[in-house]
């Protein structure tokens, strides 16, 4: 009996457990349903539209300036004796740009090249160009009259003496009564360069070889990012500010803020209108390893006024209210709050509540239904 019973009780049990793994065809399927769809919220921030645009800028210095010398003309043979500078070091007013026939060409700053060559009792615009050259480089400290005398030959020898080389003299060699021998401002050895200080860009001719036409290519003015992009985005960058950022690629990535120095007249490429943009850093500074690296220029446009920025997926339309966004209240509860679109962009949108406190700054709002 107590073994019948036990097989009953087995038996059972067994028939119970089989029979709760068995599902009709309608729970089978309601199983295999994906979970019921969750709202998703994101907060309403305070914020504008930004339109953004990417374009490839290069680095290039602000002015390149080839430098001349008359010594090219007036040497038997002008050979290059020495190269003093390594290419991108940069220099000031008084340095030795190269030697050719062993004798330097000397850099000073002005925009207006030596004339002629200049001795004690020249007068003239020359002379004060010289003075004004001279008072730069920290070698002049007389008045700038324009008049060729001892503070000047004085000016002249210190000049020569800083750089390493001994200053020309000239006599009055074959007159009676002639002069000592003075110092003299060859137009030879003294060249002028617009903007200092400046950096060697390249040399034409190497140590031993003979130069013809240009001494030196210098660059000045600093380091500057060209870009060319279309001419819609000109009313942006005539209004500055915060809109340019530069993205310099390579080993050493770096982003720079920049600010827009100029840019050219539209011009038509295959139809589209371009304007070349040249952009200096606000923040930051270039450096000449950025000629071999790669340039992004990316620039941002406002697109109307500033207000309460919420997602695109935030907004929904009904045919009786419009647009509306979805609330959540500090209950759990969710309000509709009809909202008026001011600018789209960027997935992102600009709108105004059209009833008064029915959307504000910090509230969240649904970017997600909940399946019905």
């Amino acid at each position: 009996m107590a073994g019948v019973l036990v097989t009953a009780l087995l038996t059972t049990a067994m028939g119970y457990i089989a029979g709760s793994r068995v599902r009709s065809p309608q729970e089978a399927a309601a199983s295999a349903r994906p979970p019921a769809t969750s709202e998703i919220f994101v907060e309403v921030r305070k914020g504008s539209i930004q339109h953004r645009a990417r374009f490839e800028g290069a680095v290039m210095w602000h002015k390149e300036f080839s430098v001349e010398s008359a010594t090219v003309g007036s040497a038997a043979r002008p050979i290059v004796t020495r190269v003093p500078l390594a290419k991108n070091v940069g220099f000031d007013a008084g340095a030795v740009l190269l030697e050719i026939a062993d004798r330097p060409v000397i850099a000073l700053q002005g925009s207006v090249p030596m004339l002629r060559d200049l001795a004690s009792g020249a007068r003239g615009p020359d002379v004060t160009r010289l003075q004004e050259a001279l008072a730069d480089a920290g070698h002049y400290h007389g008045v700038v009259d324009g008049r060729f005398g001892a503070l000047t030959e004085a000016a002249l020898r210190s000049v020569y003496e800083a750089a390493g080389y001994t200053v020309p003299l000239r006599s009055g060699r074959g007159r009676e009564n002639a002069a000592p021998r003075a110092p003299v401002a060859l137009a030879s050895e003294l060249t002028f360069v617009p903007s200092l200080p400046g950096t060697l860009l390249s040399y034409p001719a190497g140590l031993g070889e003979e130069v013809e036409g240009a001494v030196a290519t210098l660059g000045m003015g600093g380091l500057v990012v060209t870009t060319e992009m279309t001419a819609d985005w000109l009313p942006a960058l005539k209004q500055g500010g915060d809109r340019v950022r530069i993205t310099i690629e390579g080993a050493g990535r770096r982003r720079l803020r920049g600010q827009v120095t100029g840019f050219s007249r539209p011009h038509l490429v295959d139809g589209e209108r371009l304007v070349r943009v040249g952009l200096s850093p606000v923040v930051g500074r270039l450096r000449p390893g950025a000629f071999d690296a790669g340039v992004q220029v990316e620039i941002s446009e406002r697109k109307g006024p500033e207000g309460l920025k919420v997602p695109l997926s935030a907004i929904f339309v009904s045919a009786e209210s419009g647009d509306f966004v979805r609330v959540l209240g500090g209950d759990g509860s969710i309000a509709v709050a009809p909202v008026q679109v001011k600018v789209t962009g960027n997935g992102s949108a600009i709108v105004e509540a059209r009833q008064r406190g029915a959307l504000a700054v910090g509230d969240r709002v649904a970017v997600g239904l909940a399946a019905p």
